[in-house]
């Protein structure tokens, strides 16, 4: 996968979206932690909490991945279980474009 055509297929997809800030962000935090290779990405909530800010969890979170999953951007394949909040949660996602 080629990020750079990645990057390109974003801007003309959340064109006319109104995507937030940190939906913006968290899109690119996950392109630059995927894994082409293997077709997936790990991530784990600390590095997305240092990235973003403490206070987007969770709602800010789930907000985030399903206007990012419904744009065809991207999808969680594994999601840290409701009520985990330790910096070490793991989430799984995929890349879509």
């Amino acid at each position: 996968m080629d990020k750079l055509s990645v990057l390109a297929d974003f801007e003309k997809r959340a064109e006319g979206e109104e995507l937030e800030n940190d939906e913006v962000r968290l899109f690119l935090l996950l392109l630059v932690t995927y894994d082409s290779e293997r077709q997936c990405g790990e991530i784990r909530r600390g590095a997305i909490a240092a990235a973003l800010a403490r206070g987007f969890f969770p709602a800010g979170l789930n907000r985030a991945c399903r206007r990012l999953s419904a744009l065809g951007l991207s999808e969680v394949v594994l999601a840290p279980p409701e009520g985990i909040t330790g910096e070490d949660a793991l989430m799984v996602y995929r890349i879509l474009t």
